[in-house]
């Protein structure tokens, strides 16, 4: 799966995102004390006004506050993972209950167009609209009408009618317990639809910002817009007054008791029950049984490097085909924007990205990967088909030809792999790598002796990365022949020094993809089944080993080479 992040700047006069730190910090700490020098300088929510850098605005009780049930996740809660459909945040940076960064709990969307209203209360974090806080939660915004009053100058005898624990305390009376309405606590009934997916769907961090997340990057941010409204909805009600609670509340109508409503602060949540009916009604459901089965590499974000052209490009096609959130990293940006448009013609505008790199420079490949992640929230699968093949008029392959061969061939596929390492095991989530080696690793020529030692040297790197990358990850490559159509290792003038030392007859006028395409045909000649070997050829081969179908398949190369006997093993 795949993410959308908003990330917030603290020092712009936003009353909400501040009532909503404020609001989570004094949850978990009892108190506003140290907010300001954990996340800077305040903005006075009170009256809009912005204070001067380093200074600190105070708190009020009149602020505008979010409900109160924005409470920090369960340590024991059940993870946001890719698996259940959402993108999580790496499991070492996972707020704890007793952490000073709480989560709080969004509702959860069901499609890009029609977000889901409310999260049921079964929900392991509650939603944030339709759950009524505990008396005493927050003092500044608690009007709640059924919070017990206790005083210290009154005792009660105990009776023997009262039940007592095993431990040995007091129960109290039935009769002194106020039993809740079912609806509240439980809205389901025996004809419901099936619960779905728990996993809250808006996640605030204080100090950082707001994560949002979806089955695509469009729902996502959808469903981050829907919270923003939700919040300045919010806003308008407090900002219309603080008086007295009246005792009939006109939303409550006849759907529901006036007590299943919680107010805060002059604004008011429907019931659970109320909204369940909403989030859960049938006409809702049959839509959601409509919907066509997800794709071979829906929620997945897949970065082809060398996506530009040949065949990194088939691969970003078919992969947005199949459902993936595909980024397109080249060197040369200008054809790789060409790909990407393309793609998000078939994966739409958000589906597709593109990032420049130079797989030369291994800061270059870490800005790719921060810009990945900001776009997308993270990484599941990186493809690498960027290679070169060094070549010179007189035919003499030169030092510095030699070292820059196996440089971009061999030592930059172990800095992507490297890289990326380290933030899939931050993400703690399955992941896959795919390179690009050659049946020149196992078929020595005569004159492509550098490309030759970097293909096979690469052939072990695979093998080797799947070992030091496991079990989380899967490491596999593919050994093509000679891929002529759409290659950039193949350009016009050498082309047709590989016609006129084949000795096939060609037009000069012909255009480049005429010569590509005899040269070609040539080559399959030399297989088994005679059939030219395509980018989507390889492509199909590549995505097989990135996807979950071959979920037991690492530190292998699969040949597509059209059956070249001399590539067997032996």
């Amino acid at each position: 799966m795949a993410s959308y992040l908003k990330a917030y700047d603290l020092e712009s006069p936003d009353q909400i995102k501040r009532a909503v730190i404020q609001t989570l910090y004094k949850r978990v700490n009892g108190s506003l004390d140290g907010l300001d020098q954990k996340i800077g300088p305040a903005v006075s929510y009170a009256s809009g006004a912005v204070p001067k850098t380093g200074q600190a605005a105070p708190a009020t009780d009149n602020s505008p506050l979010p409900p109160a049930s924005l409470v920090p996740a369960k340590p024991d809660a059940k993870p946001v993972t890719k698996e259940t459909g959402d993108i999580g945040l790496p499991s070492e940076s996972r707020p704890a209950a007793a952490d000073t960064l709480p989560a709080a709990a969004a509702p959860n969307s069901t499609t890009a167009d029609q977000p889901r209203p409310q999260a049921s209360p079964n929900s392991e974090v509650p939603a944030t609209d339709n759950v009524k806080p505990s008396p005493g939660d927050n003092p500044a915004t608690d009007t709640s009408k059924d919070a017990p009053k206790s005083n210290p100058d009154e005792t009660k005898p105990v009776t023997p009618d009262q039940p007592k624990s095993d431990a040995g305390e007091v129960k109290p009376a039935e009769k002194d317990q106020k039993k809740a309405d079912p609806a509240e606590t439980n809205p389901t009934t025996p004809d419901s639809p099936k619960m779905r997916d728990t996993n809250p769907t808006v996640v605030l961090i204080p100090g950082i910002g707001m994560f949002s997340f979806g089955k695509n990057k469009t729902e996502a941010r959808i469903t981050g817009e829907f919270y923003t409204n939700a919040i300045h909805v919010m806003e308008g009600a407090t900002a219309l007054g603080s008086g007295k609670t009246p005792e009939k509340l006109p939303q409550a109508a006849s759907a529901a008791k006036a007590e299943a409503f919680a107010v805060h602060a002059n604004y008011v949540a429907l019931p659970p029950s109320e909204a369940f009916r909403i989030e859960y009604w049938q006409l809702e459901e049959a839509k959601i049984r409509r919907q066509p089965p997800e794709k071979e590499l829906s929620r997945r974000v897949v970065m082809v490097v060398g996506g530009g052209n040949g065949v990194g490009q088939a691969t970003a096609w078919q992969a947005a085909q199949r459902g993936a959130h595909v980024v397109i990293a080249d060197r040369d940006t200008d054809a790789a924007k060409n790909t990407a448009a393309e793609a998000q013609k078939i994966a739409g505008k958000e589906g597709a990205a593109v990032v420049s790199i130079d797989i030369r420079d291994r800061e270059a490949i870490r800005k790719a990967l921060r810009e990945v992640i900001a776009t997308y929230g993270g990484i599941d699968i990186l493809i690498n088909t960027a290679a070169i093949f060094p070549s010179s008029s007189d035919g003499v392959i030169h030092d510095a030809q030699w070292a820059t061969t196996l440089d971009v061939n061999v030592t930059a596929n172990h800095r992507l792999a490297d890289e990326l390492g380290q933030i899939l095991r931050e993400q703690n989530l399955e992941g896959s790598i795919v390179l690009t080696s050659s049946a020149n690793a196992v078929v020595p020529k005569r004159g492509s002796e550098a490309y030759d030692v970097s293909k096979a040297a690469l052939s072990h790197l695979v093998r080797e990365l799947a070992i030091s990358l496991a079990p989380r990850v899967r490491v596999n490559g593919i050994s093509p022949a000679t891929v002529v159509k759409g290659s950039t290792m193949f350009p016009r003038d050498r082309v047709i020094a590989s016609l006129t030392k084949y000795e096939i007859k060609f037009d000069p006028q012909a255009t480049d993809e005429q010569l590509r395409g005899l040269l070609a045909e040539f080559y399959a000649k030399r297989t088994l089944t005679h059939q030219p070997i395509e980018p989507e050829d390889c492509a199909a081969a590549i995505l097989f080993l990135a996807g979950p179908d071959s979920r037991c398949t690492t530190g292998h190369l699969i040949p597509v080479d059209g059956g070249l006997t001399e590539a067997f093993l032996r």
